[in-house]
This record gives structure tokens, sequence and C-alpha cells, in this order.
């Protein structure tokens, strides 16, 4: 048995729809997918800022506690960054050497570096080795005073962001972040 439909204009029709045709859900399913495709490049571009935006001021943070250690303790305080994901904090013990107290690791897709496109670090800083750290020997070392052995830059980037940390001669620590549109450094 058949049902039947009135439709507007008084007809009488004996079929009636019952959900959507192939075609409809084909269009549906290709636009969600477009909409999540412009989604999941656009959180993933600005997850990798973050990280980077994260480690930068991670990094920063410890550097500025370091120098404060060296103050309090009235001993020496550095860090050393080790290769291009990775850093010690250390202490200088009373025969002069050096005793890590603990080691960090960026987070992943963040590398201690600059990009190609980048001539400098911020304040006309030059990375002396390629890795985007300029310290002697990978090595920064507050003195008792809380002033550094050295002043210089430390370069983190990404794919999608890059930052530094700007250690200056009297101990300042300044934090940038790179604006690629506009291509300079941006102090935060």
């Amino acid at each position: 048995m058949k049902k039947e439909v009135l439709l507007k204009n008084n007809k009488k029709c004996c079929w009636y729809r019952k959900g959507f045709t192939l075609l409809e859900l084909l269009v549906a399913i290709v636009i969600v997918g477009i909409i999540s495709t412009i989604g999941y490049w656009s959180i993933s571009k600005r997850l990798a800022r973050e990280r980077v935006s994260s480690a930068v001021y991670g990094l920063a943070n410890e550097i500025l506690n370091l120098k404060n250690r060296a103050l309090l303790q009235n001993q020496r305080f550095g860090i050393r960054f080790v290769d291009n994901t990775t850093y010690s904090v250390f202490f200088i013990d009373a025969t002069g050497t050096p005793q890590i107290m603990a080691t960090r690791t960026l987070p992943d897709g963040v590398e201690f570096g600059i990009p190609g496109s980048i001539s400098s670090c911020p304040e006309g800083i030059t990375p002396d080795y390629g890795d985007g750290v300029s310290f002697p020997a990978n090595t920064l070392t507050f003195l008792p005073i809380g002033t550094p052995t050295a002043s210089g830059c430390v370069a983190i980037n990404s794919p999608h962001a890059t930052g530094a940390v700007i250690v200056r001669p009297m101990g300042d620590v300044a934090v940038y972040v790179y604006d690629k549109s506009k291509k300079v450094w941006i102090k935060k």
C-alpha cells in the first residue's frame, strides 16, 4: 500500500522523499572536509607559535633564575646549550667543577637555531656557530655579582615561528619574536 502525500498545489503524489540523495551527501562531505583541512592547518600553525613562545619565555625565566641564584648564593651558575634541542643548568662548586642541576629539552618541533631567511638575532647579535647560540662554547655563566661572563643571544625556532632571548652585559634579559610579514624583531 502506497502512501499518498498532498503537495502545495493540491496534487496527490504516490511517493515522497525520505532522506538525502547521494549527491547531497557527497557535497556535504566535501564541504566538511575543506573546512576541517583549513582548521587543521590554522590550528597547527598556532600551536607551533605557542610552542616557540613557551620555549622562549621558559628559557628567559631559567636565565633570570640563574642570575638571581648567583646573587643570592654568592656562587657561579650557568647554562650550557648541549645540542639543538637540549640545555643543561649547572653551578660551579668550590673546586671549580661544573655540577649539573638539571637537563631540559625543548618541546617537539622546536629547536635552537636561526632560519636562513633571518640574518641575525635582535640587537644586531650574530650567532657564531649557526646553531642560534652566540655565547662562547655555547655556555652562559653568571658571576656571583649577577653579571654574565658574556652577553649574547639564543634563537629558538620552528617552521612557523622564531623567537630569541638576549642577555645583555649587565645581565638584563630581553625576549623577542620575529614577525615574518614585517621581517622585523619585536620586543615582548
